[in-house]
């Protein structure tokens, strides 16, 4: 249906957003990337596995994050046949943000980070109408 496909787009958008951010990360810092594990590392070259690492890591936490949001906005919609409403924004922005602080893997972190998503969200969403900022 049409909350999978929205889903969908959400993650590739996200995965894509992700990656632009962890070349970024990677490109901006001077220092080879290196690998600390049982492979080593060349001193002064950079690993294409720890590379890998800083472009794809961001990359799936923020598709994770932006399919989150989406899957739990859509059930909402579903669940309550409510779809312009804050409400939906609220819950799903709450679910977000604990991915988001998932991150740190603290629950103290991951709580705060779900409330100040989810009411941020929420603010987005009843800031204005729907309309683009051209029409």
């Amino acid at each position: 249906g049409p909350g999978l496909e929205r889903t969908m787009y959400s993650a590739g958008t996200g995965a894509l957003a992700g990656t632009f951010y962890g070349a970024c990360v990677a490109a901006w810092y001077p220092d080879p990337v290196q690998s600390t594990g049982k492979y080593g590392a060349i001193p002064g070259r950079t690993d294409i596995r720890a590379l890998g690492r800083t472009v794809l890591r961001p990359a799936m936490w923020f598709s994770l994050t932006a399919s989150t949001f989406t899957a739990v906005e859509c059930a909402m919609e579903a669940a309550r046949y409510e779809t312009q409403d804050p409400w939906n924004s609220l819950v799903a922005g709450m679910a977000s943000g604990a991915v988001i602080g998932m991150t740190t893997g603290r629950p103290q972190i991951m709580g705060a980070a779900a409330i100040g998503m989810g009411v941020l969200m929420t603010a987005v969403d009843m800031a204005g109408g729907k309309k683009g900022m051209f029409e």
